[in-house]
C-alpha cells in the first residue's frame, strides 16, 4: 500500500486490512466528512499553494489541515483512482438562491457496474455522504435525500436536507462536457475563490465537519453544534478561534 493510501487511511481512521471498494465507499465518505474539515483558513490567511498531487497530500495528510472543494474532492479522487476506481472530475456552479453562480465548484464521478455516480466530499454542510446515482435515483443519508436530475444544458444535484424545511432545492449544476483534465487547472478556481468579490469564502473564517451524531461549525464569532436537528451555539471571541479549531477540529492553524 503506497504512501497516499496509508496516510489517507490514517487521517480518516480507516483500518488498513481491506482495499477501498465501492461496497465500503459509504463508510469512507462518512469518515472523510468527519476527519477532514471543509475550511477556508488558507484563503483567509492568504496562503495559496499550487494545486498538485504533492501539495494536496502535504496540506491535508501531513499538515492535517482541511480544505475547500478544489482540494477535498481532488484528494479523494486521487485516493479512489489509486484503489482502482474509474474516476473523473468535473466543474460545477453552486446555486446561490436565485441562480447558478460562477464555475468554482469541483466534484467527481465514479463508474461501477455500468452505472455512474456523483461523489462530493467538498460541499460543506450539504454533503450527500453517499454515492448519488446519475440516473435519477434518490439516495438517503442522515444529512437528507439527494438525487441528480438532467436538465437542458447539464445535470443538477438536488437536495432535501434533514436540517432544512425548504424541501427539494438545487445544490449545483455541473456539465459532463466540462471535465477537469489536469489537477493544475484548479489553480484558476482557487484564484477566483481568493479574489472574487462575490465569493463567500474570502469574507470570514469558517470550519465545518460532520460528527458521529451531527455536524459542527466554527467561525470567529460562534461555535455551533447540530445534533438530531437541535443547534447549540457558543459565542467565540476572535482570539479564541485558534483554540477552538485545535480543540474541536484538531487543526493547529495560525496566520502567517
Amino acid at each position: 500500500m503506497n504512501d497516499l493510501n496509508t496516510m489517507f487511511r490514517k487521517r480518516i481512521c480507516l483500518p488498513t486490512e481491506s482495499r477501498i471498494t465501492f461496497d465500503n465507499l459509504e463508510n469512507v465518505l462518512e469518515l472523510t466528512a468527519q476527519a477532514i474539515p471543509f475550511e477556508n483558513t488558507a484563503v483567509m490567511f492568504n496562503r495559496a499553494d499550487t494545486i498538485n498531487y504533492d501539495n494536496l497530500i502535504d496540506k491535508m495528510l501531513i499538515q492535517n489541515e482541511g480544505g475547500l472543494c478544489y482540494e477535498l474532492n481532488p484528494l479523494l479522487h486521487l485516493v479512489l483512482s489509486e484503489n482502482g476506481f474509474d474516476s473523473a472530475m468535473y466543474y460545477g456552479r453552486v446555486h446561490n438562491g436565485s441562480d447558478f453562480g460562477t464555475k468554482t465548484h469541483v466534484m467527481f464521478l465514479v463508474k461501477h457496474k455500468g452505472r455512474a455516480y456523483l461523489i462530493d466530499t467538498g460541499f460543506g454542510g450539504n454533503l450527500p455522504l453517499r454515492a448519488v446515482p446519475m440516473d435519477g435515483d434518490t439516495v438517503h443519508s442522515r444529512n437528507g435525500s439527494f438525487k441528480v436530475i438532467e436538465v437542458t444544458d447539464g445535470h443538477v444535484l438536488m437536495m432535501n436536507l434533514t436540517a432544512s424545511k425548504k424541501g427539494w432545492v438545487p445544490g449545483y449544476k455541473f456539465y459532463l462536457n466540462d471535465p477537469v483534465v489536469e489537477i493544475g487547472e484548479l489553480d484558476h478556481v482557487q484564484k477566483i475563490i481568493r479574489e472574487s468579490k462575490t465569493s463567500p469564502f474570502n469574507k470570514e473564517l469558517i470550519i465545518t465537519a460532520f460528527t458521529e451524531g451531527g455536524r459542527h461549525t466554527l467561525t470567529d464569532k460562534n461555535y455551533t453544534v447540530w445534533t438530531d436537528g437541535h443547534a447549540e451555539k457558543t459565542e467565540v471571541r476572535p482570539e479564541q478561534f485558534y483554540e477552538f479549531a485545535e480543540k474541536y477540529f484538531n487543526l493547529k492553524i495560525k496566520p502567517d
